[in-house]
């Protein structure tokens, strides 16, 4: 049963943003099952940029994740043509 415990967190996050312009990054820890839902909700219901990371490749993969996902982009310009 649904409760909206992911919906609120998420709403929690976007107000940081947008109302108290602390623009992250923010760590959601959550089971791993359930990561891929909180990415949807994140992204269907606000303009967050979500990376989902879990350490399955080491140090390796951390490294990769490093260089290619984890940088901050202004979540404000996202969706606009510039």
């Amino acid at each position: 049963m649904g409760l909206g415990k992911t919906i609120q967190s998420v709403s929690l996050l976007d107000h940081l943003i947008k109302i108290n312009k602390i623009r992250g990054p923010f760590l959601v820890l959550a089971p791993l099952s359930t990561l891929d839902h909180w990415k949807t909700v994140a992204e269907t219901w606000t303009f967050m940029n979500v990376v989902v990371y879990h350490d399955r490749g080491g140090a390796e993969g951390r490294q990769k994740v490093r260089d290619l996902d984890w940088y901050y982009t202004d979540v404000t310009n996202k969706g606009t043509i510039t």
